[in-house]
């Protein structure tokens, strides 16, 4: 499964938004069915290894997935037009205010070409975020807080269906 901004919805009844992750299911019932591997996905939104198709991919894939749709809650744009190559640059958010000094560099290493230099699961990757921003809540509101509260939810998220696909 990929996780992208299509496959996501939003629900704001709750006092935080909560992020939802939509037909996780289809492509691994096709795949099953099939019997033929095949790598299917959006291309911007796939790890590197996810979309070479070689000596598979894990969590880490989901990682930066999430890398790619926090950097785009942020900022309006993906880090990149298509599949991440080796010699690509992870751009910065632009974001304004302290977070950024922070923010930048775990979307940079959820980012990272190498999946060993990425968080290793979506679970710690919402983790940090959480710590990120569970301190003091920035007084201009520089990031919208209900977005990163959505994007941490969303973290969340990744790591259970993860679990979900391997069981």
């Amino acid at each position: 499964p990929i996780l992208k901004p299509t496959n996501l919805l939003v629900d704001r009844t709750g006092e935080y938004p909560r992020v939802l992750a939509a037909d996780l299911g289809s492509a691994k019932m096709l795949a099953d069915a099939s019997g033929i591997t095949v790598t299917a996905g959006s291309p911007a939104y796939m790890a590197p290894e996810q979309a070479a198709n070689i000596g598979g991919f894990d969590a880490r894939a989901d990682v930066y997935a999430l890398g790619v749709v926090t950097f785009e809650l942020l900022t309006g744009r993906r880090p990149f037009d298509s599949v991440r190559t080796p010699r690509s640059r992870v751009p910065e958010t632009g974001v304004p205010g302290k977070q950024a000094a922070d923010i930048d560099p775990l979307i940079g290493r959820a980012l990272e070409f190498d999946p060993d230099r990425r968080p290793r699961s979506a679970g710690v990757y919402a983790d940090e975020l959480r710590m990120l921003f569970e301190g003091e809540r920035p007084a201009r509101r520089d990031i919208p807080v209900g977005w990163v509260v959505a994007a941490a939810s969303l973290a969340g998220i990744g790591a259970g269906a993860v679990a979900w696909w391997l069981r």
